[in-house]
């Protein structure tokens, strides 16, 4: 049996001090999980921490920038047939799952820590905007999305409302149906023909 190498050993206490950071939050809310308590629960010095993060806050911003590094073009183009608004309504409700799962308390330290300093959680990957924008001009040229705006700039807006329904969301503390309220306003934005492309 082949020992680990240290890259692989590296990625593995990584993961650990995520995963386990992530259930303290859960556990206990955020701001009462101290790097302390973090190190201890991963049998950890405070300097090994701080060798793979520089802060409580940067695990956060890396929970939430996994979820969107998850998508790819085989996610994207899962679907067979030419429905392209479910494909793009997959995708965010991803994010959205992410955000219920991370819950108000976690979610809204992710908009406190970027106000504090940016730490790039909400940066938007050119990647995940390059595959959107196809799936976007596809549900246009398909009759799925009448609005006729530029594919990608669509695309950017409903990522703001995305963005914006976050932070209504923390701001009412969880008691407004995140997901519904958001899919109701991004129908309107793109005036989504549902009997097209069937």
């Amino acid at each position: 049996m082949n020992a680990m190498s240290d890259t692989d050993r590296k990625k593995e206490l990584s993961g650990r001090i995520l995963e386990t950071s992530y259930r303290l939050f859960q556990e206990n809310g955020y701001n009462a999980v101290k790097v302390n308590d973090i190190c201890d629960a991963c049998g950890i010095s405070k300097p090994t921490f701080y060798h793979y993060f520089s802060s409580k806050d940067e695990l956060l911003s890396i929970f939430y920038s996994y979820i969107l590094s998850r998508f790819s073009e085989e996610i994207l183009a899962q679907s067979a047939n030419d429905d392209y608004w479910q494909r793009i309504v997959l995708v965010f409700d991803t994010i959205l799952d992410h955000s219920l799962e991370f819950g108000v308390n976690m979610y809204s330290q992710l908009y406190v820590a970027n106000l504090n300093k940016e730490i790039g959680t909400f940066k938007i990957e050119e990647s995940l905007t390059e595959l959107m924008t196809q799936l976007f001009e596809k549900a246009q040229k398909n009759g799925q999305i009448q609005n006729p705006a530029d594919p990608r700039s669509l695309y950017l807006s409903c990522v703001s409302l995305c963005f914006g329904h976050g932070i209504l969301w923390c701001l009412n503390r969880g008691r407004t149906d995140l997901r519904k309220d958001f899919r109701r306003e991004l129908e309107i934005v793109c005036q989504v023909n549902k009997d097209a492309g069937h």
